[in-house]
Protein backbone atom coordinates (compact mmCIF):
# COMPACT_ATOMS: atom_id res chain seq x y z
CA UNK A 1 0.00 0.00 0.00
CA UNK A 2 2.96 2.39 0.25
CA UNK A 3 0.92 5.73 0.59
CA UNK A 4 -0.90 5.04 -2.18
CA UNK A 5 -4.96 4.83 -2.32
CA UNK A 6 -6.26 1.49 -3.37
CA UNK A 7 -8.82 1.18 -4.83
CA UNK A 8 -11.84 -1.16 -4.00
CA UNK A 9 -14.24 -3.13 -5.97
CA UNK A 10 -17.41 -2.54 -6.62
CA UNK A 11 -20.19 -3.23 -4.53
CA UNK A 12 -22.16 -6.50 -5.65
CA UNK A 13 -25.18 -8.56 -3.79
CA UNK A 14 -24.07 -11.79 -1.55
CA UNK A 15 -26.12 -13.79 0.72
CA UNK A 16 -24.79 -13.49 4.42
CA UNK A 17 -25.48 -16.02 7.21
CA UNK A 18 -24.42 -14.43 10.13
CA UNK A 19 -24.14 -16.89 13.66
CA UNK A 20 -23.43 -15.85 16.92
CA UNK A 21 -23.04 -17.91 19.91
CA UNK A 22 -25.30 -16.79 22.58
CA UNK A 23 -23.53 -16.03 26.39
CA UNK A 24 -20.25 -16.22 24.75
CA UNK A 25 -18.88 -13.31 26.68
CA UNK A 26 -19.67 -14.94 29.80
CA UNK A 27 -18.20 -18.40 29.74
CA UNK A 28 -14.56 -18.98 30.86
CA UNK A 29 -11.85 -18.46 28.46
CA UNK A 30 -11.30 -22.02 27.77
CA UNK A 31 -14.75 -22.92 27.38
CA UNK A 32 -14.95 -19.56 24.63
CA UNK A 33 -12.08 -22.02 23.05
CA UNK A 34 -14.20 -24.81 22.64
CA UNK A 35 -17.24 -23.30 22.04
CA UNK A 36 -15.79 -21.63 18.64
CA UNK A 37 -13.72 -24.88 18.11
CA UNK A 38 -17.66 -26.78 18.09
CA UNK A 39 -19.08 -23.92 16.17
CA UNK A 40 -16.33 -24.18 13.67
CA UNK A 41 -16.10 -28.08 13.54
CA UNK A 42 -20.17 -27.75 12.28
CA UNK A 43 -19.63 -25.32 10.14
CA UNK A 44 -16.86 -26.96 8.10
CA UNK A 45 -18.30 -30.36 8.13
CA UNK A 46 -21.45 -28.73 6.91
CA UNK A 47 -22.12 -30.35 2.89
CA UNK A 48 -23.12 -27.11 1.50
CA UNK A 49 -20.22 -25.21 3.17
CA UNK A 50 -17.77 -27.87 1.46
CA UNK A 51 -19.62 -27.89 -1.87
CA UNK A 52 -19.84 -23.77 -2.13
CA UNK A 53 -15.95 -22.99 -0.70
CA UNK A 54 -14.60 -25.77 -3.35
CA UNK A 55 -16.44 -23.31 -6.21
CA UNK A 56 -14.74 -20.60 -4.29
CA UNK A 57 -18.06 -19.05 -3.89
CA UNK A 58 -17.95 -18.55 -0.21
CA UNK A 59 -15.63 -16.72 2.32
CA UNK A 60 -15.97 -17.44 6.00
CA UNK A 61 -15.46 -14.42 8.35
CA UNK A 62 -14.43 -14.85 12.04
CA UNK A 63 -16.31 -12.73 14.28
CA UNK A 64 -15.28 -13.57 17.73
CA UNK A 65 -18.25 -14.82 19.06
CA UNK A 66 -18.97 -16.69 15.99
CA UNK A 67 -18.92 -15.68 12.37
CA UNK A 68 -19.91 -14.48 9.16
CA UNK A 69 -20.30 -16.99 5.85
CA UNK A 70 -20.45 -14.90 2.63
CA UNK A 71 -22.10 -16.83 -0.35
CA UNK A 72 -21.41 -15.06 -3.74
CA UNK A 73 -23.45 -17.10 -6.02
CA UNK A 74 -26.14 -19.05 -3.96
CA UNK A 75 -29.14 -17.87 -2.50
CA UNK A 76 -30.12 -21.16 -0.67
CA UNK A 77 -26.50 -21.23 0.96
CA UNK A 78 -27.25 -19.57 4.37
CA UNK A 79 -30.49 -21.41 4.44
CA UNK A 80 -28.81 -24.86 3.73
CA UNK A 81 -26.20 -24.25 5.99
CA UNK A 82 -28.38 -22.70 8.44
CA UNK A 83 -30.32 -26.10 8.62
CA UNK A 84 -27.37 -28.50 8.47
CA UNK A 85 -25.84 -26.77 11.54
CA UNK A 86 -28.88 -26.22 14.02
CA UNK A 87 -29.51 -28.90 15.30
CA UNK A 88 -25.77 -30.63 15.85
CA UNK A 89 -24.80 -27.45 17.52
CA UNK A 90 -27.76 -27.73 19.45
CA UNK A 91 -27.03 -31.11 20.69
CA UNK A 92 -23.53 -30.33 21.50
CA UNK A 93 -24.62 -27.69 23.76
CA UNK A 94 -23.90 -25.14 21.74
CA UNK A 95 -26.33 -21.95 22.15
CA UNK A 96 -26.82 -20.18 18.69
CA UNK A 97 -28.90 -17.63 17.20
CA UNK A 98 -28.86 -16.69 13.07
CA UNK A 99 -29.33 -14.20 10.71
CA UNK A 100 -29.87 -14.64 7.13
CA UNK A 101 -30.38 -11.00 4.56
CA UNK A 102 -29.22 -10.80 0.90
CA UNK A 103 -27.19 -7.29 0.21
CA UNK A 104 -24.74 -5.17 -0.53
CA UNK A 105 -20.99 -5.80 0.23
CA UNK A 106 -17.95 -4.76 -1.01
CA UNK A 107 -14.10 -5.84 -0.76
CA UNK A 108 -11.78 -4.85 1.13
CA UNK A 109 -8.51 -5.00 2.58
CA UNK A 110 -8.20 -5.23 6.85
CA UNK A 111 -5.40 -4.02 8.86
CA UNK A 112 -3.58 -7.28 8.87
CA UNK A 113 -3.44 -6.71 4.47
CA UNK A 114 -6.27 -10.00 4.20
CA UNK A 115 -9.54 -10.01 2.16
CA UNK A 116 -12.46 -8.48 4.19
CA UNK A 117 -15.71 -7.27 3.10
CA UNK A 118 -18.06 -5.21 4.61
CA UNK A 119 -21.48 -3.51 3.83
CA UNK A 120 -25.28 -3.16 4.45
CA UNK A 121 -25.55 -7.19 3.33
CA UNK A 122 -23.58 -7.89 6.23
CA UNK A 123 -25.16 -5.36 9.24
CA UNK A 124 -28.43 -6.26 8.10
CA UNK A 125 -27.64 -10.05 8.65
CA UNK A 126 -25.93 -9.20 12.00
CA UNK A 127 -28.98 -7.02 13.07
CA UNK A 128 -31.73 -9.68 12.07
CA UNK A 129 -29.58 -12.13 13.87
CA UNK A 130 -29.49 -10.04 17.23
CA UNK A 131 -33.37 -9.68 16.79
CA UNK A 132 -33.38 -13.70 17.23
CA UNK A 133 -33.52 -15.62 20.66
CA UNK A 134 -31.16 -18.94 21.10
CA UNK A 135 -32.18 -21.22 18.28
CA UNK A 136 -33.90 -19.15 16.34
CA UNK A 137 -33.05 -18.82 12.47
CA UNK A 138 -34.50 -15.28 11.55
CA UNK A 139 -34.02 -13.54 7.81
CA UNK A 140 -34.86 -9.95 6.26
CA UNK A 141 -38.31 -10.63 3.90
CA UNK A 142 -35.80 -9.42 1.05
CA UNK A 143 -33.88 -13.09 1.66
CA UNK A 144 -37.08 -14.65 2.28
CA UNK A 145 -39.19 -13.73 -0.73
CA UNK A 146 -36.19 -14.98 -2.63
CA UNK A 147 -35.84 -18.28 -0.63
CA UNK A 148 -39.83 -18.68 -1.37
CA UNK A 149 -39.64 -18.99 -5.13
CA UNK A 150 -37.81 -22.42 -4.57
CA UNK A 151 -41.10 -24.68 -3.70
CA UNK A 152 -38.80 -26.39 -0.88
CA UNK A 153 -38.12 -23.77 1.18
CA UNK A 154 -41.92 -22.09 0.96
CA UNK A 155 -43.53 -23.99 3.64
CA UNK A 156 -40.39 -23.70 6.03
CA UNK A 157 -40.34 -19.55 5.41
CA UNK A 158 -43.02 -18.01 8.42
CA UNK A 159 -43.56 -14.28 8.53
CA UNK A 160 -42.74 -12.76 12.07
CA UNK A 161 -43.07 -9.05 11.55
CA UNK A 162 -41.46 -5.80 12.09
CA UNK A 163 -38.13 -5.87 14.40
CA UNK A 164 -36.35 -2.73 15.42
CA UNK A 165 -32.78 -2.95 15.48
CA UNK A 166 -29.80 -0.77 16.21
CA UNK A 167 -29.98 2.67 15.33
CA UNK A 168 -33.61 1.89 14.97
CA UNK A 169 -33.07 0.49 11.77
CA UNK A 170 -37.16 -1.02 11.21
CA UNK A 171 -36.67 -4.51 9.90
CA UNK A 172 -39.66 -6.86 8.51
CA UNK A 173 -38.51 -10.71 9.96
CA UNK A 174 -39.19 -14.24 9.36
CA UNK A 175 -38.05 -17.10 10.08
CA UNK A 176 -36.58 -20.46 9.22
CA UNK A 177 -38.69 -23.18 10.53
CA UNK A 178 -38.09 -26.85 10.13
CA UNK A 179 -41.80 -27.74 10.23
CA UNK A 180 -42.51 -28.74 13.73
Amino acid sequence: MSGTIEEHSSAQIAHVLFVDIVGYSQESTPNQSRLVGELNRHVEASPTYQAVRAKSGLLALPTGDGLALIFFHDVEGPARVASEIAAPLQQAGVPIRMGIHSGLVQKQTDIAGRDNYAGEGLNTAQRVMDLADPGHILMTSQHANWLRQFDHWSASVVELGEGVAKHGQKIQVCALTSGD
